[in-house]
């Protein structure tokens, strides 16, 4: 027996023959040459960290299986044109809850009975009387050809041929339940005649048993997305009750409740680590593993960013991008959320060993001041007081005036933003979600790939704004900057019923000078339409200026436009939709894009939006897609 715990594949017991002996003159012999072959069970610990004070350690006990035969069967005298048989008990055993497989076949391709002295050459080289040919199917004993044999099971009212080994075997038996000791009798049977020589006649006949394939949970999505320590997370799948342990990144998952075959839950354990995507898997009752969708930890409902005092508004290359002396700044208080005033109760820490502190109020232009000792890098971070409720981060955020915390000098300080966005941190389906929180924030080094990783948008019906001027001007001082691959793999709209300037400006000038940015393949993959989204302004300036002026630096043909919505071509998603104010759509969408490449005509003449004249003005002015020329005026 071989442990197959970790993938069931079936176990294979290989050594079991059945040597078939023909003596044409008076005796058939069918003699069984079998190894008694039993399978042991084996322990396999497996040390997993626990839950709380020690190690768990896991011993799963994997299937086994054991199959025997007689040593000798024997049919006794046989006379010519006379058919004999005689019955072979098969001897199987296995622990295995849904039972096994017990197939046969010819040990080699050779399916005749050979002259014992001819029994390595191939059937086609031996003489017609030399040699017992097989059986045709499903013949009953009366119509036996002479010179053939065959084997029966139970009720053995019909023989058949051995299939070679490269065939497909025989299945003699397949149980759904563990067994012990249970037997099955194959039948062995021939008819001998006159015209062959008178000897001992032989082929082998290979028996393997097989544990049947056992059942494992299967998870199929997981709600919520994110969360803290102490979220409890469902998952819908099947086989659900046959889970043992849930894992994010190693760490159980604790109080896992079966709640039906098809629905389970547990508790996010506090892992100690930083913010982040965490792997999904488990292990069954059988100790066979499974994966799930990744779940995003967050240690707590927390934003964090970090600041620099210092930075100025030169490129990061600059020797005097540093010289900076302010001692100040100001969190930022605009979160436009809903087009609406947004409360806040935090708890804020300003950093540089600074103590927390508690502040309440409305959102305005003013911010909040933290004041340092020098001017240098702090990391602020800000909580909700008390139980988090959904918005309780709807007032952070910059805007596009230039008062109070949003003028350019504080826009400037903002150097990284170093915590997902939860789901909870800003309600979901509101209007301007994530509207213009960067906007020219100018020295932001990058975006963090895992920034809307916990945010669920499955079930949104307002798209509108959600993303316009996000980082419009962002990162705009940064050389390296870049989109990270996966920014918006959460974002899906099958459910949203108006995009109204979803994507506006979303990344105007965004990396202006960056020599390497791109837009990764995918980025917009996940939107999708349905035939609700209508009405007069639906699509009224979705993309406008969405990628207007990207890395405005980088003159390499690097970005190819029909990657940008990934595998499914967008205006195929689109025009499922009932399309209904669409004016501005695409107006300025890659506007001196100069990293642009690829064709536009695909892309042009399948959309809807291509006979409005308004919907597409300059979209592709100052790119490198091959077929601008060829434009119509709408899209040049």
């Amino acid at each position: 027996m071989r442990d197959r715990r970790d993938t069931n594949r079936i176990l294979r017991s290989s050594a079991i023959y059945n040597r078939v002996v023909f003596i044409p003159s008076i005796t058939f012999l069918i003699m069984f040459l079998s190894t008694f072959f039993f399978s042991s069970l084996t322990l396999e610990p497996t040390i997993n960290k626990s839950e709380a004070t020690g190690s768990e350690v896991l011993v799963f006990m994997p299937p086994g299986i054991s199959i025997s035969v007689p040593n000798v069967s024997n049919i006794g005298n046989l006379g010519f044109d006379t058919f004999a048989y005689t019955d072979t008990p098969v001897t199987v055993s296995t622990n295995n809850p849904t039972g096994y497989m017990l197939l046969m076949n010819m040990v080699t391709d050779e399916t005749c009975l050979r002259y014992i002295s001819l029994q390595d050459d191939p059937c086609s080289d031996v003489p017609a009387n030399r040699k017992i040919l097989s059986t045709y199917p499903s013949v009953p004993v009366a119509s036996f050809v002479t010179n053939t044999w065959g084997s029966s099971l139970s009720p053995f009212t019909t023989y058949n041929p051995l299939p070679p080994k490269s065939g497909t075997p025989t299945t003699a038996k397949n149980t759904s339940t563990a067994v012990e000791s249970e037997i099955t009798t194959v039948r062995f049977g021939a008819k001998g005649g006159m015209s062959i020589s008178i000897g001992a006649y032989t082929n082998t006949v290979e028996f393997t048993a097989l544990v049947n394939p056992r059942p494992s949970p299967s998870i199929t999505s997981i709600a919520p997305i994110s969360g803290t320590p102490g979220t409890v997370i469902t998952f819908t799948g099947t086989n659900l009750d046959l889970i043992y342990h849930i894992y994010l990144s190693g760490i159980i998952c604790s109080n896992l409740n079966t709640i039906s075959t098809t629905t389970a839950t547990c508790e996010v354990t506090d892992d100690g680590q930083p913010a982040g995507l965490r792997t999904v898997t488990g292990i069954s009752i059988w100790g066979d593993s499974f994966v799930a969708p990744n779940f995003m930890y967050v240690p707590a409902e927390e934003f964090a960013f970090t600041i620099d005092t210092r930075m100025t508004d030169t490129l990061d290359t600059d020797p005097s991008h540093f010289d900076g002396t302010a001692t100040t700044f100001a969190i930022p208080l605009s979160g436009a959320i809903n087009s609406g005033v947004n409360n806040y109760n935090w708890i804020i820490n300003c950093g540089g060993s600074q103590a927390d502190a508690t502040v309440s109020g409305t959102a305005s232009t003013t911010g909040l001041p933290c004041s340092y000792p020098v001017p240098g890098e702090y990391q602020i971070t800000i909580k909700p007081n008390g139980a988090a409720a959904s918005g309780w981060l709807n007032a952070f955020g910059f805007n596009t005036t230039s008062t109070g915390a949003n003028v350019q000098s504080n826009k400037n300080m903002l150097k990284s933003i170093d915590t997902p966005f939860t789901q909870l941190s800003r309600t979901a389906n509101y209007t301007n979600r994530f509207a213009a929180m960067f906007y020219y924030t100018k020295n932001l080094t990058s975006i963090p790939a895992n920034l809307f990783s916990a945010i669920d948008t499955s079930a949104t019906t307002a798209a509108d704004g959600m993303f316009a001027n996000t980082f419009s001007y962002a990162a705009y001082n940064s050389t390296t900057a870049t989109i990270p691959a996966g920014l918006f793999d959460s974002i899906k709209t099958s459910s949203a019923t108006s995009f109204a300037n979803m994507f506006t400006s979303t990344f105007n000038s965004y990396a202006y000078n960056s020599i390497t940015a791109t837009i990764p393949a995918g980025l917009l993959g996940n939107l999708n339409f349905t035939s609700s989204a209508s009405g007069t302004s639906t699509f009224t300036s979705m993309f406008s200026n969405t990628f207007n002026s990207f890395a405005y630096m980088n003159t390499s043909p690097s970005t190819d436009l029909g990657n940008i919505w990934g595998s499914t071509t967008f205006y195929n998603k689109l025009n499922a939709a009932s399309v209904g104010g669409t004016s501005g759509v695409f107006y300025r969408t890659f506007y001196n894009m100069r990293s642009l490449t690829g064709e536009a005509i695909p892309f042009v003449t399948n959309t809807v939006f291509m006979a409005s004249p308004t919907s597409a003005t300059n979209a592709f002015t100052g790119t490198q897609v091959t077929d601008y020329a060829s434009l119509s005026a709408n899209w040049q």
